[in-house]
């Protein structure tokens, strides 16, 4: 048994999140399905009946991925919507929050989002659900505070959610193969970092969801500027 192995071992909680992390990368890249038991024990270091132990399956497994990340994303957005400061610092923040998640923390998850989407959204159950709803209901208690302090328009707050959340799973999913497709010479335009994308995408949010304060023509001078 490797050094490794043991540590794991001895430490109920890092051979767990060993095998999140391994599960999450291995998902992500070939989908629930195309993922085996015995790839994602290999991953993690660790020995395969750990995930019927810790998780009930490779389906338990899938679940907990899901659910302990939009926990996190949750916990932290809750955090932000009970906050006194501006709503669009507010929101900035939990764009700069989902980057650092999208990098750091879970690199994978958001192509593993987007999988699970296109292919079937089963895991969206009762387990996971209330966790999305409640993403969408701290948004929404942010942005609702902004119109009643005049500082953002009215919109609808789950059309305001998907725009946000939507944009920044999109970009971070679409990274992989974008810097392919750049290293190849294919793309017609510059790369931008993920670090441009987060400032163009927290000002793209605010610039739009703010009460316009002049007539409409000179909003899309404005906008004409920037593009």
């Amino acid at each position: 048994m490797t050094t490794e192995r043991i540590r794991r071992h001895r430490h109920p909680d890092a051979t767990r999140e060993a095998l999140i992390r391994a599960a999450t990368e291995l998902f992500a890249l070939r989908g629930f399905d195309g993922a085996t038991i015995d790839e994602i024990a290999t991953k993690a270091g660790a020995n395969k009946a750990l995930i019927s132990y810790y998780f009930r399956g490779k389906r338990g497994l899938y679940t907990a991925i899901l659910q302990s990340t939009l926990e996190v994303a949750v916990a932290r957005l809750r955090a932000l919507a009970e906050s006194p400061r501006s709503p669009a610092d507010l929101l900035r923040e939990f764009i700069a929050s989902f980057h650092q998640m999208a990098t750091i923390d879970r690199p994978y998850f958001p192509a593993l989002v987007l999988r699970e989407v296109v292919t079937s959204g089963k895991a969206f159950n009762d387990t996971v659900a209330p966790q999305i709803i409640a993403l969408l209901q701290s948004i929404r208690a942010i942005i609702e505070r902004g119109v009643r302090e005049g500082v953002f328009r009215p919109v609808d707050p789950l059309l305001a959610h998907l725009s946000i959340i939507g944009s920044l799973l999109f970009f971070y999913a679409t990274e992989p193969p974008r810097r392919r497709l750049a290293a190849q010479g294919r793309l017609p335009v510059s790369l931008p970092s993920p670090d441009e994308f987060v400032r163009h995408i927290q000002e793209m949010v605010i610039r739009g969801l703010a009460q316009d304060r002049s007539s409409g023509e000179t909003v899309v001078r404005d906008r004409g500027e920037h593009q």
